[in-house]
């Protein structure tokens, strides 16, 4: 049996912490509203591809990894619904 995937916003929160940041210097970092950092932290949003450059540059991992770990994600949530 496979281990449940984890939300991608349980990944951001872990590197916000090691940086110690919050989800509002994210924001600011990548020129987005808090909402929508919230948002995909909640996993409300999808990672897009420009979303996933991003992090790539802001958090580190590859923009890959972001976008798998969200799709692994919603696919194993049913859709992500």
């Amino acid at each position: 049996m496979m281990s449940p995937i984890s939300p991608i916003g349980k990944e951001i929160k872990r590197r916000l912490a090691q940086a110690g940041w919050t989800q509002r210097t994210l924001a600011r970092i990548m020129g987005r509203p808090e909402q929508a950092i919230s948002e995909i932290v909640h996993g409300k949003r999808r990672v897009t591809v420009r979303t996933a450059s991003e992090l790539e540059s802001v958090l580190g991992a590859s923009a890959m990894f972001w976008l798998k770990m969200d799709a692994r994600y919603r696919i194993d949530t049913k859709g992500g619904r």
